[in-house]
């Protein structure tokens, strides 16, 4: 990022009060380079060019709505990584949730103080400082194995690498956050995940290449599948956190809605991300005796046969008259040696 882009900020909103206000708190935090656009397309063509510090949208342009430039913008390689603070009139619960889902840096309600404009422009610029920092460290480790310097690339590129799946502790804080209805530290928790995935990917990619380059040809298929099974859990993620908005959305009282996650997520044929939604639920609900059976099948569907049968006994201790729980651990103590998706549906 050259030193004009770290400066620069594209606004894009249909009210022309909108981004004179917008602008002028910009100007006061030193962010001098600013571009403002009225449609949502422009303003996308100019951002994946230019590839601004930072976008404002509004939730109403011209051409479409902000929650729905900001998915654009996030589902692009070249943008996905720019931060977008929503700045609207809207204080509805479910357009903030829609925004949350979209994958806002930060959300700030119109007309708003300027020390809650500060802190929400600091929220979403730190994570881009951030990004630069483990995107510089990438960049850097990518340039040894293309000189062929194997042994320091990969030196580098382990310190990039996880010692335990953070992105998917941040996912379960954010989940944790919505579920409270703290919705800024929900934002912050739920970006911070994606971009620990993102990096992931990245780092083991470039270890497959050094590895490669080194000609070892077990480590290097190692790392790609390691790479390949970081991408599939980025997908999850971002599709869990859509679910998941959709359940607060439609039952903002449920008790459990990690159990309605993993019911929707087992469904899908997700069945690592449902177990994951199942094991939050039971931190909330540990003697829900459906939750149970719920995860007794999942882990059919997941070849653990023995977890399914520890689950369902656990079911039964809890309600001892769970026809269906019970109905299911006889067949499986009948050692079928075949069930059917459909007959623990």
């Amino acid at each position: 990022m050259n030193n004009s882009s770290k400066k620069s900020v594209t606004i894009i909103t249909a009210s022309t009060e909108h981004a004179q206000i917008d602008k002028s708190s910009l100007l006061k935090h030193g962010l001098s380079t600013i571009s403002q656009f009225n449609s949502g397309q422009e303003a996308f063509d100019h951002i994946k060019r230019t590839r601004p510090r930072l976008c404002i949208v509004d939730s109403q342009l011209d051409d479409m709505d902000g929650c729905a430039l900001i998915r654009k913008l996030k589902s692009n390689r070249t943008t996905r990584m720019i931060p977008v603070m929503m700045i609207t009139i809207n204080n509805l619960k479910d357009h903030v949730l829609d925004a949350i889902a979209a994958g806002c840096a930060a959300y700030v309600i119109r007309p708003y103080a300027p020390a809650t404009f500060e802190r929400h422009l600091k929220y979403a610029l730190s994570s881009i400082e951030y990004e630069e920092i483990e995107a510089e460290m990438l960049d850097h480790a990518i340039g040894l194995v293309a000189d062929g310097f194997f042994d320091e690339a990969i030196e580098e590129l382990e310190e990039l690498t996880p010692v335990e799946n953070d992105a998917v502790k941040y996912f379960d804080i954010g989940t944790h956050a919505l579920l409270e209805r703290k919705y800024g530290k929900a934002i912050i928790a739920f970006n911070k995940a994606l971009k620990f995935n993102q990096m992931y990917a990245e780092a083991y990619q470039g270890l497959a290449e050094a590895h490669k380059g080194k000609g070892n040809e077990e480590r290097y298929q190692e790392y790609l599948s390691k790479a390949a099974d970081i991408y599939a859990l980025q997908d999850r993620l971002q599709e869990a956190k859509d679910i998941y908005v959709k359940i607060l959305k439609n039952n903002p009282d449920a008790m459990n809605p990690y159990n309605s996650l993993g019911v929707k997520l087992r469904k899908k044929g997700d069945y690592d991300g449902a177990l994951h939604a199942y094991k939050q639920a039971l931190e909330l609900s540990p003697r829900d005796e459906n939750l149970r059976y719920n995860i007794a099948k999942a882990y059919l569907f997941a070849n653990d046969r023995e977890a399914a049968i520890g689950h369902l006994k656990e079911a039964l201790k809890i309600k001892k008259e769970f026809k269906e729980a019970r109905d299911l651990l006889h067949r499986l103590h009948a050692d079928m040696t075949e069930m059917e998706p459909s007959a623990i549906e």
